[in-house]
């Protein structure tokens, strides 16, 4: 009922019951056009600029999300889920210096950024430390948790982490550097094989990438991604 108001009868909902009508909606589109009418309805309230930048950084629509959360910060300079949303984007555009900076503003507001502030970390090589912050209040089960304990060299802990993750191109990826790096070239090749037929693009990827170098005269490679 109060997801239809959002729509039918904007007027008749505060921002603050719009902001919580988009918390019982799981698809991404319905859930931006819940903010986008806040927006239109409510243009002096931060949180649906900020919310539905949350939605653009989702669905990959970076610049836009950008453009959104620094609206948000124009009318309520003190919203710590503007501050994530930017350090998240900065990380998106591979600046992670802004991105640690955005993360520490954010959490001086309040907000928990460990996980984030992890993510920036596993850039900085600092994998160790990365694990720690993104499983301090996180369930283990999560990719860039397993890509960390991947490149802290942590291979059995990394295998049991990405078991647990739904299997898709990128975590099937994941495996076969697990398996590759822990000398099983039979385990690599089988989750490559999978990893290719649920994306093609991967083919091309794992033919330059240098985790499967030693691999490049190896027939069964070769078969796979040529």
């Amino acid at each position: 009922q109060i997801t239809k108001a959002c729509t039918s009868n904007p007027k008749a909902l505060s921002c603050e019951q719009m902001m919580y009508a988009a918390t019982l909606v799981k698809e991404l589109n319905n859930k931006e056009k819940i903010y986008i009418t806040a927006i239109e309805t409510y243009p002096n309230h931060a949180e649906p600029y900020c919310n539905a930048g949350a939605v653009a950084i989702e669905k990959g629509n970076i610049k836009h999300a950008k453009q959104l959360t620094n609206q948000a910060i124009e009318i309520d300079d003190l919203l710590a889920e503007a501050y994530n949303n930017l350090g998240i984007i900065a990380i998106f555009e591979n600046d992670y210096k802004l991105a640690e900076k955005m993360f520490k503003d954010a959490k001086k507001l309040g907000l928990n950024t460990d996980y984030n502030e992890g993510v920036v970390h596993i850039n900085k090589g600092n994998y160790e430390k990365a694990i720690k912050m993104m499983t301090k209040n996180n369930p283990n089960c999560d990719y860039n948790v397993a890509l960390a304990q991947t490149l802290d060299k942590k291979y059995t802990i990394a295998e049991e982490t990405v078991k647990c993750l739904e299997e898709n191109g990128k975590t099937l990826y994941l495996q076969a550097i697990i398996a590759s790096r822990s000398n099983d070239i039979d385990k690599s090749l089988k989750h490559l094989g999978k990893a290719i037929k649920k994306d093609s693009k991967i083919k091309k990827m794992a033919k330059h990438d240098m985790e499967f170098a030693y691999l490049q005269d190896n027939p069964e490679f070769i078969a796979l991604t040529e």
